[in-house]
C-alpha cells in the first residue's frame, strides 16, 4: 500500500449500490473498495481520514482521538471486536476530530489527555460546544492532577490512564454511555460531589497549574511554545487584548514575572519538552 491509508467506514451497502454511492460522495475514482455486508474498507491514497455514520444496529458510536496512530488503531480494533459498541471512528489531530465528529456524531469520545500543547482539552471544548455534543472520556499517560482538573472544567465525564486494562476502559465507556461518570481509582478517591458536578479535591495542594482555567492553560502552552501574544490571539481566534488579559491573570496566579519563568514552570510540570 506504500503511503496509502486504510480507513474502515460503516456503510453496509449492497454491492450494486456502492459505485453510485462513492461516485456521489467522493466525486472521484481510484479508491479500492472491499467487503460485502461488512464494514467497507477504503484505501485513500492522498486524502485525510473520512468517516460516515449509519450503524444498522442499536449501540454506541465511539470516536478515538489520539496523536499516536498506532494507539488509535489498536483501540479501534479492540472496540470493534466487542458487541457493545456499534461503530468506531478515529482521528489523530484536533482538526480531524472536529471535522469527523460533524459527520459521525459520536455518542462518546475517548480522548488523549496528553496531546501536545494541551490540544486534547481544547478539542474536548470544541466537541462539547458543537451542534451535536458528545460525552468525553480522557485517557492519560499517567495520573496528572492538572489534567484531571482540566478534564472536569471542560465538562468531561471520565478520566482513566493507559495503564488500565481494555476491560476497564470498555466498562468506563459503557458507564458513561449510561449517563454516569467514570474515573480511575486514583482520581475517584478524591472526587467530591457538588451541585455543578464532581469536583477533584486531593488533600495536597497539588500542581500550581490546577489554579488556571482551560483558556489560561492554553495561553500558557502557546507562550511556552514561543508564540507572541499576537500569534496566540491569531491561533486562538481571540482579540489580542483578551489574550493579554489571560496572560496577566495566569502569571499572577502562578507568581511568575516573565515568559522565561513561564517556560521553566511549563517544563517542570511536563507540559513542554
Amino acid at each position: 500500500m506504500g503511503g496509502d491509508s486504510l480507513f474502515q467506514i460503516p456503510l453496509w451497502l449492497p454491492r450494486r449500490d456502492r459505485k453510485r454511492f462513492f461516485g456521489r460522495i467522493l466525486g472521484q475514482s481510484g479508491f479500492g473498495v472491499t467487503g460485502c455486508c461488512h464494514p467497507v474498507c477504503l484505501y485513500l491514497p492522498t486524502m485525510e481520514p473520512i468517516a460516515f455514520a449509519d450503524p444498522p444496529v442499536d449501540g454506541l458510536r465511539l470516536m478515538i482521538v489520539d496523536d499516536h496512530a498506532l494507539c488509535c488503531a489498536g483501540l479501534a480494533m479492540m472496540f470493534r471486536a466487542t458487541s457493545r459498541v456499534a461503530d468506531v471512528a478515529v482521528a489523530t489531530t484536533s482538526e480531524q476530530a472536529v471535522r469527523i465528529a460533524k459527520l459521525f456524531q459520536p455518542h462518546i469520545v475517548v480522548l488523549d489527555a496528553a496531546m501536545p500543547s494541551y490540544r486534547g482539552f481544547e478539542t474536548a471544548r470544541l466537541l462539547l460546544e458543537s451542534s451535536s455534543p458528545c460525552r468525553i472520556l480522557f485517557l492519560d499517560d499517567a495520573v496528572n492532577h492538572a489534567h484531571i482538573r482540566s478534564a472536569l472544567r471542560v465538562g468531561a465525564q471520565g478520566y482513566w490512564t493507559k495503564h488500565a486494562t481494555f476491560d476497564q476502559i470498555l466498562a468506563a465507556v459503557l458507564q458513561i454511555g449510561r449517563g454516569q461518570t467514570a474515573f480511575c481509582p486514583a482520581a475517584d478517591q478524591y472526587m467530591v460531589p457538588s451541585p455543578s458536578g464532581p469536583r477533584f479535591d486531593p488533600p495536597a495542594a497539588g500542581t500550581p497549574l490546577g489554579k488556571l482555567t482551560p483558556r489560561e492553560l492554553e495561553v500558557l502552552l502557546h507562550l511556552a511554545d514561543g508564540l507572541t501574544v499576537r500569534r496566540c490571539a491569531e491561533r486562538m481566534k481571540l482579540a489580542e487584548s483578551t489574550v493579554d488579559n489571560h496572560k496577566s491573570r495566569l502569571m499572577r496566579k502562578l507568581r511568575v514575572h516573565s515568559v522565561v519563568e513561564l517556560v521553566r514552570l511549563a517544563a517542570r510540570e511536563g507540559l513542554v519538552q
